[in-house]
């Protein structure tokens, strides 16, 4: 089963979000107190994956609340290619702004 329009476009503007929050995002965890609380050794790797998990969370949350079922495993793979298809953006936001 492939992901209808309505679900495609809510992903889409899930990466938007994070794209326009990605300065917050890296305030936080560029923060020397947070940094070293957390023990982080490359801020921006760190950021990426946060971010990277932020969008799958979101999605996942997203496809639940519209469709009542988790994604099946093409659904699934869909939700991982839009966002792989869009991690260079949020990347280089992230080199950009930190």
């Amino acid at each position: 089963m492939e992901l209808d329009a309505e679900t495609r476009g809510l992903i889409e503007k899930i990466i938007d979000n994070v794209l326009l929050y990605a300065d917050k995002i890296i305030k936080l965890y560029f923060n020397p107190e947070v940094k070293k609380e957390l023990h982080i050794q490359n801020e921006s790797d760190f950021v990426l994956g946060f971010a990277s998990g932020i969008m799958h969370a979101w999605c996942l949350s997203s496809f639940l609340s519209i469709h009542a079922r988790f994604p099946n495993e093409h659904e699934q793979s869909e939700v991982a290619a839009l966002i792989n298809r869009r991690i260079a953006e949020v990347r280089k936001s992230i080199f950009k702004t930190g």
